[in-house]
């Protein structure tokens, strides 16, 4: 009996997955015929994590000195100077030091790439001037795998690489089975 919940409540969330991963996919700014093409193909995943604790107040303007809360920063990823992503994130708190904590994936054909990686509004230079970080990183993308990049101290880092985990029901019921 008590498997039998566990399958129904597992079941249920995959069913919440399968309906959200079509919604989350149609945020990336790649363009949907892009997409199709890239997944027909061998490919794999960049998952790009920007988790900003320390977003000071910026000038309202480049002439004015007057500092303020910025709105919503930029992120935007180009491959191979081919924009795959271009979208914003939004501070979240009500004082300085403000928070970004978001993150995209999207996929990748298979093979050696230079990713570059935008991330404007956020960040201020010593005036307060509104400034963009941008990192150029060498990746390979390899077949059915995730390459994990990640904002950390002022730039993006290359966090390297893992399996992406395929889930079936079949494997579901398999790790409730182990956990009895």
């Amino acid at each position: 009996m008590r498997l039998e919940k566990e399958i129904r409540f597992m079941l249920k969330r995959v069913a919440i997955f399968a309906i959200m991963t079509p919604l989350v996919s149609c945020a990336s700014s790649l363009p949907t015929e892009r997409r199709d093409y890239i997944l027909s193909r061998p490919h794999g995943w960049v998952d790009l994590t920007v988790n900003d604790q320390s977003i000071p107040d910026v000038n309202k303007s480049d002439k004015d000195t007057e500092k303020t809360k910025p709105y919503s920063c930029s992120v935007s990823v180009s491959v191979n100077s081919e924009s795959f992503l271009n979208l914003s994130v939004y501070p979240d708190g009500d004082k300085p030091l403000y928070t970004v904590s978001s993150g995209f994936r999207f996929p990748v054909p298979v093979g050696a790439h230079a990713l570059r990686v935008q991330y404007t509004n956020c960040r201020a230079d010593e005036s307060g001037n509104r400034k963009k970080v941008e990192t150029v990183l060498p990746v390979a993308i390899h077949q059915d795998m995730v390459t994990s990049i990640s904002f950390a101290n002022e730039e993006f880092v290359n966090g390297g690489e893992k399996p992406n985990p395929e889930i079936t029901l079949e494997k579901l019921a398999d790790m409730l089975k182990e956990k009895r």
